[in-house]
């Protein structure tokens, strides 16, 4: 079931449906229940990050692990669409729980007009990573947000790491958690990636400003966070850029605490 928004025809449904979201913390479902995404949807801050670095990216193919309210996924659809008149080829958005939020997301791509920009997957995403992979996708920017175990963080970007070019980026969310601190401390110490953050409409490798970084208790932070990370984190989202292939040796291991 598609909900129209009532917005002025002037207003652009992808804007008045993201601002509806990020400033009511609610949204339809598909059964006609209004859902409550507050403790699930990104903040304003984080969305701000999110559509900054696609419309960076202008990636032609994109992955996003983790839709839930759908207001990650408007974001980058924003940010996609401001990059250029070219939509992007795919964008493949993961989410095996939608039903859990009366598929309230997808209910969000339908309002804002954005439905078809998205080629939706309710299926695992060590399901749905390696069947791209087999198609030999090529994906220039993604964004993780689904299980937050250490493991499984690390295994979806082995996987889109095999799909990601020199330069591509990987965004990941919730940097507070200490599972995503120790999957991104190993990651940028062991792996050819750098953090990024966004400038003038382009990735650089500068630390940035920040009213929020969103990255928990200093004291509990792995050295390697601490230092080399967290000034590149802006509401709780990192950035990390792919820098050369990988041609590491088949022992080779660097601590990162």
């Amino acid at each position: 079931m598609s909900i129209p928004v009532t917005a002025p025809p002037s207003i652009d449904p992808l804007d008045a449906v993201l601002e509806e979201m990020l400033r009511t913390k609610r949204a339809p479902g598909d059964d006609g229940r209004t859902i409550d995404v507050s403790e699930y949807a990104v903040p304003a801050g984080a969305a701000q990050v999110l559509e900054a670095a696609a419309r960076s990216a202008n990636a032609a193919s994109m992955v996003e692990i983790g839709m839930a309210s759908g207001i990650s996924t408007l974001a980058i659809c924003r940010g996609r669409k401001a990059a250029g008149p070219a939509l992007p080829r795919s964008y493949h958005v993961i989410d095996p729980h939608q039903r859990h939020f009366a598929d309230c997301g997808l209910v969000a791509l339908e309002r804002a007009g954005v439905r078809a920009m998205v080629d939706f997957h309710r299926a695992p995403a060590h399901l749905v990573l390696p069947r791209l992979l087999e198609r030999d996708a090529a994906i220039g920017f993604a964004f993780v947000d689904g299980l937050h175990q250490m493991d499984n963080v690390i295994s979806e970007l082995y996987l889109l790491d095999m799909m990601l070019p020199i330069g591509g980026v990987v965004a990941l969310h919730d940097m507070w958690m200490p599972g995503l601190q120790h999957a991104v401390s190993y990651w940028l110490a062991n792996r050819a990636y750098e953090p990024v953050t966004t400038q003038d409409g382009a990735f650089v490798a500068t630390p940035c400003e920040s009213v929020k970084r969103g990255c928990g208790a200093p004291a509990a932070r792995p050295a390697f966070f601490a230092e080399r990370v967290v000034p590149y984190v802006d509401w709780s989202v990192l950035l990390m850029r792919k820098v050369a292939a990988d041609e590491r040796a088949w022992d080779f291991f660097r601590p990162y605490v």
